[in-house]
């Protein structure tokens, strides 16, 4: 990991270009280190991330940190909690490559570095956002907090809803050491944004949590996706 991170320092000193540095390095940090652990990803439906979008995702464990660039399109910028910063290496190259980092504890100052984030958000880079906010414990879908939600409108991109299942087996919330085991991925078509409003951002909430929790479901049974 150090290794990587590292390289992903020096390329971007080299080439000042945080969205070349996120194409080359991040997937393959994500996939190296998934195979280093041992976990093997089963993942449907990267056809849907051909255009930019709001990514949106269950949150079940910390190794979503390398299972998430193993999987998206390296055009994605990550919103993530400050602390992300803070661990050595990883946390380095994280901010250094233009991921948005907030304060969840300062709400008015998290919108504002949001705001400055997105209208500085280059052409054709997609977001990806988990937003129960925190992890589960035992993988059972949270509340969604809104914030993506707001995104999508004001960036008038559709929305791809990301379901995640497994990582909380294979690392669980106060573990510090992950087994090997499979996590398995869907990603569903993308859903149109554009007749979206912030009067009826409960209901938009509720259209996405509805269909991650369905898609957790269908993982969890083995059953596929159904056509489209």
């Amino acid at each position: 990991m150090a290794a990587l991170a590292t390289a992903a320092l020096v390329l971007l000193a080299v080439t000042r270009s945080p969205g070349f540095v996120m194409r080359v390095i991040a997937p393959r940090w994500g996939r190296w280190l998934c195979a280093v652990a041992g976990i093997h990803l089963e993942v449907e439906g990267q056809e849907h991330f051909a255009n930019p979008a709001v990514i949106v995702a269950n949150h079940q464990s910390l190794l979503e940190a390398f299972i998430v660039p193993a999987v998206i399109t390296p055009k994605t910028r990550i919103v993530g909690k400050k602390e992300l910063a803070r661990i050595p290496f990883f946390g380095w190259a994280f901010r250094a490559t233009g991921q948005i980092l907030i304060d969840r504890a300062d709400s008015a100052g998290a919108w504002a570095a949001i705001d400055a984030s997105l209208a500085n958000l280059p052409a054709g880079v997609s977001l990806f956002v988990c937003p129960e906010g925190t992890r589960s414990q035992d993988g059972t879908l949270l509340p969604f907090k809104k914030g993506a939600f707001h995104m999508a409108i004001q960036l008038r991109m559709p929305v791809v809803a990301m379901t995640m299942d497994g990582a909380h087996r294979i690392l669980p919330k106060h573990a510090w050491f992950p087994r090997p085991g499979t996590v398995r991925v869907r990603i569903s078509p993308p859903i149109d944004t554009s007749a979206w409003s912030a009067e009826h951002i409960d209901e938009h909430v509720d259209e996405v949590r509805s269909l991650i929790a369905h898609n957790l479901e269908q993982l969890r049974t083995g059953r596929p996706a159904p056509p489209g």
